[in-house]
């Protein structure tokens, strides 16, 4: 995830690159989507030592924390995806 995220390949994440990937993610959308969500805290929290980049070891540790339970809750199917129709009913 940190390595997709990462588009310059400089072993850090700008908020930039934080922002872009997470808006792609359908995993991310229960987060972005939810009424007290704001970049400015998000970023707080993973950025510890706020220097306006994400090292691996802030990631990991937010992954860990906040991450990979939305990860692990994000439905299957991702209801926006074009093919959810015909994969619904499938089912």
């Amino acid at each position: 995830m940190f390595i997709a995220a990462d588009k310059n390949s400089d072993w850090l994440l700008s908020h930039t690159e934080m922002k872009k990937y997470m808006r792609r993610e359908p995993w991310a959308r229960t987060l972005l989507a939810g009424t007290e969500f704001h970049w400015k805290d998000f970023f707080k929290d993973m950025d510890s030592d706020a220097d306006g980049r994400i090292s691996q070891e802030e990631f990991v540790n937010f992954y860990r924390k906040i991450i990979k339970p939305l990860v692990d809750a994000a439905p299957k199917y991702d209801p926006l995806d074009e093919n959810f129709e015909s994969i619904a009913w499938r089912s």
